[in-house]
């Protein structure tokens, strides 16, 4: 049976916005393909290593209910879903797959600075939206507060993850983006798409995330450290890209990855019960301090 939600109505008293999406459907759509004339997405279920066939555009494995609207009351004690977080992830997604069929046919000219801060603002908040991480986090608040309620747990999560990516957009405000493209291999996109160098011990500080099976957004530190808002521009991906960055979405991954059938069979190895148990057991969760220090406390304690 499943778990009742118990309020489903916004501040508005309306229905909430209770279909919130790991990865946007407008981005999703860019892996749409086609099996004996029907459209869908070729997924591979991460906890069973199965690949399947999803038909029709819904992407209903990148779909969570309630998991960002959690319950919040009013001065006068009214229980309604809070929206903000899902309402502030939907900012710029349109931009998202507008400005990214405008750079990859080419029209760099016709993004609008507008359009542009939208897009890298999008691809940043995305990378940082995983509902895998926000189940986590909740199970953590549980074991620690074992006397709260399901709905005090859901507004601290959700507020962790506030601050995450506050911290974050704060951080690559004024980075270099660019927009690869001419890779030899087609990309695969995860439930968990942007890769954040920043969060390990690497002195090779950057982030990634793929936006088409041909294209993909990278950012690095500023040549200009006195710039103050991030530059965008267009370039050709270094030979190999695809191959690494497609094993990079492959271990990040934790609830499904969306490419090619023969592309996510390839996977399989990777996703036996033992490799994918090993690799969970070695997650974190990252917090900063005022002082933009990280601190990473593994998942499981």
């Amino acid at each position: 049976m499943a778990k009742k939600k118990g309020v489903t109505t916004n501040l508005a008293g309306k229905s909430a916005k209770h279909k919130n999406r790991t990865v946007p459907k407008g981005l999703l759509k860019q892996w749409l393909t086609k099996k004996d004339e029907q459209e869908g997405y070729w997924v591979l279920d991460c906890n069973s290593g199965n690949v399947q066939f999803r038909k029709g555009d819904g992407a209903s494995f990148a779909i969570k209910e309630f998991r960002y609207v959690p319950v919040r009351y009013t001065p006068e004690g009214t229980a309604y879903r809070d929206e903000w977080l899902e309402d502030w992830f939907s900012q710029g997604e349109s931009d998202l797959v507008v400005v990214t069929k405008q750079l990859s046919s080419g029209q760099f000219a016709a993004v609008k600075d507008k359009a542009r801060d939208n897009f890298i603002t999008a691809a940043i908040m995305l990378g940082f939206r995983s509902a895998y991480e926000f189940d986590c986090m909740e199970m953590k608040l549980r074991r620690e507060n074992p006397d709260s309620s399901d709905e005090v747990i859901g507004r601290w999560v959700v507020d962790h993850f506030r601050s995450l990516h506050a911290a974050k957009l704060e951080q690559f405000k004024n980075w270099d983006f660019a927009l690869h493209s001419g890779m030899a291999e087609r990309l695969l996109i995860g439930d968990r798409p942007l890769f954040d160098m920043t969060m390990s011990d690497s002195q090779f500080q950057t982030v990634v995330i793929p936006l088409t099976p041909d294209h993909f957004l990278s950012g690095c530190p500023p040549e200009n450290p006195a710039q103050i808002t991030w530059q965008l521009k267009c370039g050709r991906a270094a030979g190999g890209a695809a191959i690494g960055l497609n094993s990079m979405t492959a271990k990040l991954a934790r609830q499904f990855v969306v490419g090619e059938h023969q592309q996510l069979l390839a996977l399989s190895d990777l996703f036996t019960q033992q490799q994918f148990t090993e690799r969970k057991a070695k997650d974190v969760f990252l917090e900063f301090s005022k002082e933009k220090h990280v601190a990473r406390t593994p998942v499981n304690e």
